[in-house]
């Protein structure tokens, strides 16, 4: 699952159309009632996409993936650390998203290399990331005290939703 970047997140469209070029299934992130789902898109296919209501591109056709069909997830975000902390825009919405993934899926955070950071704030429902993706630099997020991994529940969370 990739994501559709808009206002000054960094421009990924070239990878998910090289994914596409490769044959694989290309899935894009939608919110249904404040909760994420993935549907299927075609990077190369403008139609493909419709604007949403909040910023980002999001799938035409909204025909949710089951999540054990997601392999790998592409993360945006405000701010990374290199513990794989992520700064969202506040909705919470790809934390519950990564909670619910199959355990193994991985995740990824994409972002400039100015956005990596020493320290954010987070919490105890914060999902980390396993790598992040600069443009300068891949880290290899360190597991760090009792934070959340993603696809680990947290006792507050609960899939299904």
């Amino acid at each position: 699952m990739t994501f559709a970047p808009f206002g000054s997140e960094i421009p990924i469209g070239a990878f998910g159309a090289a994914l596409a070029a490769r044959g694989a299934r290309i899935l894009l992130p939608y919110l249904d009632a404040g909760e994420i789902r993935a549907a299927e898109a075609d990077p190369t296919d403008p139609g493909s996409v419709s604007p949403s209501g909040y910023g980002p591109m999001e799938p035409s056709r909204r025909v949710p993936v089951p999540l054990a069909e997601v392999d790998l997830v592409l993360v945006p975000g405000l701010a990374f650390e290199r513990e794989g902390s992520r700064l969202g825009y506040g909705g919470g919405h790809y934390d519950r998203f990564l909670t619910d993934l199959e355990r193994g899926t991985t995740a990824i955070g994409v972002c400039y290399a100015a956005q990596l950071l020493d320290r954010i704030p987070h919490g105890p429902s914060d999902q980390r990331v396993h790598l992040v993706v600069t443009d300068r630099e891949t880290v290899v997020a360190q597991t760090q005290g009792e934070r959340s991994e993603p696809g680990a529940k947290a006792p507050s969370q609960r899939s299904g939703r």
